[in-house]
């Protein structure tokens, strides 16, 4: 992250205020269990976010949609995935009036403040639902302030387009 982007969250982080944060779906599954107990477990992540304005309301409000795609892969050989859980959120923020960001803007401030809204959730999902699968529980690692998505994870996917028809 560049000087110039610290300096627009720090404005951001002032001006910008949580209304709301949702869980819109949140499922867990068991894969397949390991082929040997004591295996070690690590999670991979798949994350999008994307941005929605109200058109009538897009200078005062805004939402970003969390979309996370957890798997939990044994490094065994081969490796395995035991369990699977997806975790979707969507954060309401309003702007306080007469500021003006662009969505390159707002797409950094989703990705850096607002996973830091969403990220705990995130990780007590994670916990609960390898709890309550019998997975191996694991712990995700915490998301600090001004990191990026790609800092704690390899994958990082930006939002399909969608299909021409």
């Amino acid at each position: 992250m560049n000087q110039v982007q610290r300096e627009t969250l720090a404005r951001m982080a002032n001006i910008f205020v949580l209304q709301e944060l949702r869980p819109t779906h949140l499922e867990a599954e068991f894969v397949q269990p390991p082929s040997e107990n004591g295996v070690e477990i690590t999670p991979e992540m798949d994350v999008v976010v994307q941005l929605s304005r109200n058109p009538s309301s897009a200078q005062s409000e805004f939402a970003a949609i969390f979309r996370f795609d957890v798997k939990l892969r044994t490094k065994g050989d081969p490796p395995v995935i035991a369990a699977r859980m997806r975790y979707h959120a969507i954060a309401m923020y309003s702007i306080v009036q007469g500021s003006e960001f662009s969505d390159d803007d707002l797409q950094l401030f989703a990705q850096t403040n607002g996973m830091i809204h969403v990220w705990p959730y995130l990780r007590t999902f994670v916990q609960n639902s390898c709890a309550q699968l019998g997975a191996p529980v694991v712990t995700l690692p915490p998301f600090r302030i001004g990191q990026t998505l790609a800092q704690p994870w390899q994958q990082v996917k930006a939002p399909e387009a969608p299909a021409n028809t």
